[in-house]
């Protein structure tokens, strides 16, 4: 019994280490980066679920996903968290706009339920933004509103129709990420590799292109 108990200690310490260091991230929801930027503003209830599993959205595009890792970042510590805070809201966007899309492209919209983009693009605008990462963020904020609209439109035509990676909107939402990283990588350039790739994997995922 005394072995058992040990062995029982000695796999707890080991998960926890393996969160500590991010091994493993809770799915499903927001990280404490990201509530603790809102500080409890309204937006933050209603993007604490995303739409579908993140597992989900991310093989829908087939794109892999690369943990941010605030211990490792050569950026301040508020960097950090916004960082982690923005990647979070993009992931949920991610996860928005695969669920809409995949009812749409299989003639059900009418099982969509309601709308969390208010709630993504209310938590950017709620996040403790850096001065020098305004541009950026201000490019993703616009490509998830061109990418909602796109949405909106094709839902309401009442069709069952196809992506249009040629349409206005699709085109400009891919310039304004393509420009946001471009934007990121001019301050994080010198990141850790990991947290490098985890910028672009958050921005190339949302990307419908």
């Amino acid at each position: 019994m005394r072995y058992l108990i040990v062995a029982g200690v000695v796999v707890l310490l080991g998960l926890a280490g393996a969160f500590m260091f991010g091994f493993f991230e809770p799915s499903g929801h927001t990280d404490y980066a990201l509530q603790k930027q809102l500080h409890g503003e309204p937006a933050n209830r209603g993007i604490i679920w995303h739409a579908i599993p993140l597992d989900e959205a991310y093989h829908s595009v087939a794109h892999q996903r690369t943990a941010y890792r605030a211990d490792i970042t050569k950026a301040s510590r508020d960097e950090a968290d916004y960082l982690s805070a923005l990647l979070a809201l993009t992931d949920a966007a991610l996860a928005e706009r695969v669920a809409i899309q995949l009812k749409l492209e299989s003639g059900t919209p009418e099982e969509l339920g309601k709308s969390n983009y208010d709630d993504i693009l209310s938590g950017i605008r709620a996040l403790k933004t850096p001065a020098h990462l305004v541009p950026a963020e201000a490019l993703i904020f616009e490509a998830i509103g061109e990418q909602r609209a796109y949405l909106d439109a094709w839902r309401k035509s009442g069709r069952r129709l196809f992506f249009d990676r040629s349409a206005d909107m699709v085109e400009s939402s891919h310039e304004k990420l393509t420009g946001a990283y471009d934007r990121l990588m001019e301050h994080y350039g010198g990141e850790a590799p990991q947290n490098k790739q985890a910028l672009f994997d958050h921005l190339r995922a949302l990307d419908f292109i």
